[in-house]
């Protein structure tokens, strides 16, 4: 069991299952009536709770991500409305979106009067490993950079916890192959509407999805530490303890040493500090080992693994540490993803710029895009025998350049790009392409092998790495396209298939 507190941290309990609640000390949150009563353990303002669940929402359902493989199937109770439903579904959305694990995770959620003593509370189950089970299994899954850099490292590391053995949730025991599919309820979690009240629900949706991300990742994810005094066993981020020396710290605060999380123990963030149980003596103090404490960075308490809470000002999304985290405990990130570049982009910005050529003179601008903004560059070195055939990116460097051809020789150029100007012609053999570098030309680079027989009708990446360029018969329908790698041509491969009755559309 488990659960999210504002300014401060989590406790759990004892196998089978583990119940970790997130208290309410000072400073006072927005609901100052409410917060002074946690402080004094009377009754006081309370908010409001719903006494069923709005009609809209349902018992239960499942949520899945476009292209994603991590999938929820939750459960809602009486207290769940309309805008807890929705704050839930982002904070899940949010772990579809950044993790490609396939997995199902069962969830129930709820909002109910808990008193003063904790903002939330939530339950979930684990399965005990040996440190050689885990370590193994984290080995035999780790693809990312920070998966193999923490490997590597526990591959040094004898085992911290003399054999007790770690504690993992089912959501991550999953993924690592060390349990299958349970019918049961993963993770369990309930707000409290003595804090979260149907205002604060609705005004504050950011700080309720980072509660949410909280829990999730604790009890359905492995996002837990216990070091042997939050139960005899251990739990998966005590592996990931350092000083700001990088040395493992496994003391829970015995030492006096402030700890941080990393991979390795090479690249820290002191900025985001572990919780420590105790900077005293080996005793827990009920706050979660593994959430950060309100220092540094989070001094503000809006992390989603840190103190939180109505009107604290979360975000809704993990850190990138947040997310190195997920990282090393097995949830493999989402392959980057980057917007295509824009094909007729001569200044490299992502922004589409506007082509305009005379046809009388040969003269040609360019019209630079940004933010719906112009400025005017000239081209020039333009011919008015040659016509512009196409625009591409033929160096593959994120910058268009222009590709020229003369109808009656064939003579085809391609004129090079950077910071707005032309930087250099290519010629193509008989077709050339004007190379294009950061909106100036870069440089003239020559295709052999054209002929007057032959039309571009086209430029394209046909081949996945670059700019190509499609000549066409209009007499025979012949098709060739003419590879393009680095500005130069690495080779002609034809089309087939063609027929007069068709022309190419590009």
């Amino acid at each position: 069991m488990a659960s999210r507190k504002p300014f401060t941290w989590d406790t759990t309990g004892d196998l089978p299952a583990f119940t970790d609640t997130d208290w309410m000390p000072p400073p006072s949150l927005p609901d100052g009536a409410g917060t002074a009563a946690a402080q004094s353990g009377v009754s006081g303002n309370q908010g409001q709770t719903t006494g069923q669940t709005a009609a809209s929402v349902p018992s239960s359902e499942t949520v899945t991500y476009a292209g994603g493989a991590l999938v929820f199937v939750n459960s809602y109770g009486s207290g769940v409305t309309d805008a807890f439903r929705n704050e839930i579904i982002a904070a899940e959305n949010f772990f579809q979106s950044h993790f490609v694990n396939s997995c199902t995770i069962s969830c129930s959620f709820d909002l109910q009067s808990l008193g003063p003593g904790f903002i939330s509370i939530n339950n979930y189950n684990t399965i005990e490993e040996s440190y050689a089970q885990l370590r193994s299994a984290l080995q035999s899954h780790a693809t990312s950079p920070d998966q193999l850099a923490a490997v590597a490292a526990l591959n040094n590391l004898a085992d911290p916890s003399g054999g007790a053995g770690f504690n993992i949730p089912l959501g991550e025991a999953r993924i690592l192959g060390l349990t299958g599919p349970a019918s049961g309820i993963d993770d369990s979690i309930v707000l409290n509407s003595y804090y979260w009240t149907t205002s604060d629900l609705q005004s504050y949706p950011n700080d309720v999805t980072s509660s949410i991300e909280h829990e999730i990742s604790e009890g359905a994810m492995g996002r837990i530490g216990s070091l042997g005094v939050e139960s005899s066993n251990w739990g998966p981020m005590d592996l990931f303890r350092y000083t700001a020396a990088g040395q493992h710290d496994f003391t829970g605060g015995q030492d006096g040493q402030p700890t941080y999380f990393s991979p390795d123990g090479r690249h820290i963030n002191t900025g985001l500090q572990f919780h420590n149980s105790d900077n005293r003596a080996r005793c827990f103090d009920v706050y979660g080992l593994a959430d950060w404490n309100g220092v540094g960075s989070d001094s503000n308490y809006n992390d989603p693994f840190g103190p939180g809470g109505p009107g604290s000002g979360g975000a809704g999304t993990l850190s990138p540490t947040d997310l190195s985290i997920m990282d090393v405990l097995g949830w493999t990130p989402a392959p980057a993803t980057q917007a295509p570049a824009a094909i007729d982009d001569f200044c490299g910005t992502g922004a589409s710029d506007i082509l305009f050529r005379n046809v009388s003179t040969g003269d040609t601008w360019f019209e630079a895009m940004s933010n719906g903004a112009c400025g005017w560059h000239q081209v020039g070195g333009s011919n008015p025998h040659y016509s512009v055939v196409g625009i591409g990116d033929f160096y593959g460097a994120g910058t268009s350049g222009i590709l020229y051809r003369n109808a009656s020789t064939g003579d085809t150029w391609f004129e090079a790009m950077s910071a707005g100007a032309c930087a250099g012609w290519h010629q193509i053999g008989v077709t050339w392409i004007a190379a294009m570098s950061n909106g100036a030309l870069a440089g003239w680079h020559e295709l052999s092998g054209s002929n007057t027989s032959y039309s571009v009708v086209g430029v394209g990446d046909y081949f996945g790495n670059g700019t190509d360029i499609l000549f066409r018969n209009a007499s025979t329908g012949d098709t060739w396209f003419a590879a393009i790698s680095n500005g130069s041509l690495s080779g002609w491969q034809q089309g087939g298939g063609s027929n007069t009755s068709y022309t190419a559309i590009t």
